[in-house]
């Protein structure tokens, strides 16, 4: 059952990333300022933590496995509550930034990007921001219905680009 919002609990923390050891620097610079982590290894395996409990943050890898980050962004856009997102990917900075678009127009109003190799630094300045309670939760936006002039308009722009992920 999903936590209420509580500000004297230590901030909980979903890391879903494939790499063991970026979950580890992750983890170890979150603890450092006093968060509870979960690890999880794929999209089902966060959906599952998802479920269960409430997170006042969550770092997404855009890939996780066989299904990849954006799903998962899906899922946290119909939380009652939803967290703060920080995506993480080895992508170029064009496919980040578009992932925190998309989750913007989800209705993850605080969602930023961090690029692989992770900055520590950087994690430390983001997971250090004030947590602000989600009291109605919910997605804050709906998608557009996609229309031919949107789609010709985002091919004149290049806002279209082929990604191959081999099986």
């Amino acid at each position: 059952m999903p936590r209420d919002y509580d500000q004297t609990a230590s901030p909980t923390l979903l890391i879903a990333d494939t790499d063991r050891t970026q979950r580890a620097i992750i983890g170890a610079t979150a603890v450092q300022l006093g968060f509870h982590i979960v690890h999880a290894a794929s999209v089902e395996a966060a959906d599952r933590h998802l479920g269960s409990r409430r997170f006042d943050t969550v770092i997404v890898d855009l890939a996780l496995g066989e299904r990849d980050g954006i799903e998962l962004l899906r899922s946290i856009s119909k939380l009652q509550g939803v967290p703060r997102v920080i995506i993480v990917s080895d992508c170029e900075e064009r496919i980040l930034n578009a992932a925190v678009r998309f989750a913007h127009a989800a209705g993850i109003s605080d969602a930023v990007a961090v690029p692989k190799p992770i900055d520590v630094e950087r994690l430390r300045a983001l997971l250090s921001r004030k947590v602000s309670p989600h009291p109605t939760g919910g997605p804050a936006a709906t998608f557009p219905p996609m229309t031919a002039a949107a789609i010709a308009r985002g091919l004149d722009n290049s806002e279209f680009f082929p990604v191959f992920q081999p099986k």
